[in-house]
């Protein structure tokens, strides 16, 4: 099972550049896809002729595409789901996987980290681990996986968002930038390095790439026009600020 979801997770960082730029764009959480603030920017990027299928894998989000991607496997796959009552527990595991043969049931919890992601949200992310430690020693395998981005040169001044509500929201607000940031920031909270990738490098990297041949500077720049109003003289720039732009994954098999 470990073998199958680190493949997945690999696919999924290194096959939907347009789903990783665009999502990191809306500096709002996409695990699930179903946030209000996420459902919005979906919406500015279908106005402006990104594809269909790009907008179909953002509205999936984050857990949907993986799931879809283990089910091309010898798993099945279902998100949000309820575990068996085990340690009279009312968790809800992100993506619940069994083998079609009826063998291994694994639990997988999934979180993303950003630029921008509050302080708090790190014991969040953290807290997983002891959510998944109930199910250790039931004959379940049990993996915390956490996504990392960055855009480390995307920056945008106060201004008015997404006519006609016109919500009037702060520059870009840094807490801890860079995947290094993030991965050393969490690390002060878990007790021990990922699985994988063994060793004291991080996570596992890619290059976001950008534009593409689906997602190209224009539809941004008109997106931006359209939703956004800075207070200072600002325009959207694809090539100074998304340089550098990147996606990583780490994997925790706890009780291993």
């Amino acid at each position: 099972m470990f073998d199958t979801i680190v493949g997945a997770c690999t696919r999924l960082v290194t096959e939907f550049d347009d789903f990783w730029l665009l999502a990191s764009l809306t500096d709002s959480s996409y695990e699930e896809g179903g946030s209000k603030w996420f459902r919005r920017a979906i919406e500015s990027y279908d106005q402006v002729g990104v594809p269909a299928q790009i907008i179909g894998a953002l509205r999936t989000g984050i857990n949907g595409n993986l799931k879809a991607l283990l089910e091309t496997t010898a798993l099945s796959a279902q998100r949000r789901k309820q575990p068996p009552k085990i340690c009279n527990s009312r968790d809800r595991i992100d993506l619940l996987l069994r083998q079609v043969d009826g063998g291994c049931t694994a639990f997988v919890e999934v979180k993303r980290l950003f630029d921008c992601t509050i302080a708090r949200y790190y014991s969040d992310v953290a807290g997983d681990r002891g959510k998944l430690q109930r199910y250790v020693g039931h004959g379940i395998e049990c993996y915390q996986v956490v996504f990392f981005t960055q855009l480390p040169y995307f920056r945008y001044p106060p201004g008015v968002w997404y006519p006609p509500e016109n919500k009037r929201w702060k520059a870009r607000e840094i807490t801890w930038l860079g995947i290094e940031a993030q991965f050393a920031r969490l690390m002060t909270l878990m007790p021990e390095p990922p699985t994988w990738p063994a060793g004291p490098n991080g996570p596992f990297l890619r290059d976001i790439a950008s534009p593409t041949s689906n997602v190209t500077d224009t539809h941004l720049l008109r997106r931006y026009g359209q939703i956004f109003t800075p207070d200072c003289e600002w325009l959207f720039n694809a090539t100074e600020q998304l340089r550098d732009a990147k996606v990583g994954v780490a994997i925790w098999q706890v009780g291993a």
